[in-house]
């Protein structure tokens, strides 16, 4: 079993290296948001199961921008992958996506 680290979710900020003191800062300043928008995805991976963006997106009121974002993300950190299956929702092929085991673990349903 994988051991999650205390600080699952800091690695990833919202400014690039080069960028103004200012952005950095703002980029320090709205990470425990992003944390918290994470970890809700993630949660609702941990009760709802496998789902797609759009079911994502409609899970959470429409807010999809910052979700999806927040799924592709949680996907880079090894959190949720790509199932390998696919539907038909709104006549595009969707990815559906599944929590990994360290995504399991981290999950807080």
């Amino acid at each position: 079993m994988s051991r999650l680290p205390p600080d699952i979710f800091e690695p990833l900020t919202r400014a690039r290296r080069g960028d103004p003191e200012t952005s950095l800062e703002a980029a320090e300043g709205i990470a425990p948001r992003m944390n918290a928008l994470r970890q809700v995805v993630l949660n609702h991976f941990a009760v709802r199961g496998d789902m797609t963006d759009l079911q994502l997106q409609i899970l959470c009121a429409n807010h999809g921008a910052t979700f999806r974002t927040r799924r592709a993300e949680l996907v880079q950190m090894g959190l949720i992958r790509d199932s390998g299956r696919r539907t038909v929702q709104l006549k595009r092929n969707r990815i559906i996506w599944t929590l990994t085991q360290l995504g399991r673990e981290a999950a807080k349903p």
